[in-house]
């Protein structure tokens, strides 16, 4: 996985993270999808990078080598896992209805912040939601908060 590499740098640069997590922890599962989606067309730019660590820090509360220890969990976990379904699975039985919808809005945020949304991760972020269990309506407009908020002001 991409991100594997830049975290192991950033964790020698900010001294490494005593924090760890469980590979059934909701944010790590998060994680590793957020992971999955950057991944999806096949390169993981900075501003990708960016973003996820930028979510788990703001959405967990978490300091900049808790964030660093949980992006590198939700790394490993994502390069174990095969199969999308068995992770939304996991964040199925970690998430109520509204953190499901909160995931969808971040993974499209991870999704759109390069400026253009490739096929793959469209598809990826659909099949997702779908698993998750949300409904059309709120996949669709969860994609237009994204975009909008990617516009120029």
């Amino acid at each position: 996985m991409g991100f594997d590499k830049t975290f192991s740098l950033l964790s020698r640069l900010i001294g490494g993270s005593s924090a760890t997590f469980a590979d059934d922890d909701p944010r790590t599962i998060s994680t590793a999808l957020l992971l999955r989606v950057a991944e999806a067309d096949g390169v993981v730019a900075a501003s990708e990078n960016a973003v996820i660590l930028n979510v788990i820090r703001r959405d967990f509360g978490l300091s900049a080598r808790a964030a660093n220890a949980l992006a590198l969990a939700g790394d490993k976990l994502a390069a174990e896992t095969d199969d999308i379904a068995l992770l939304v699975e996991q964040a199925n039985r970690g998430l109520d209805a509204p953190g499901r919808l909160h995931l969808l809005d971040r993974l499209w945020q991870v999704t759109v912040v390069d400026d253009r949304v490739h096929e793959f991760e469209d598809n990826l972020v659909w099949r997702i939601s779908d698993l998750l269990g949300v409904p059309v309506h709120e996949r669709l407009a969860a994609r237009q908060r994204a975009g909008k908020a990617r516009q120029p002001r």
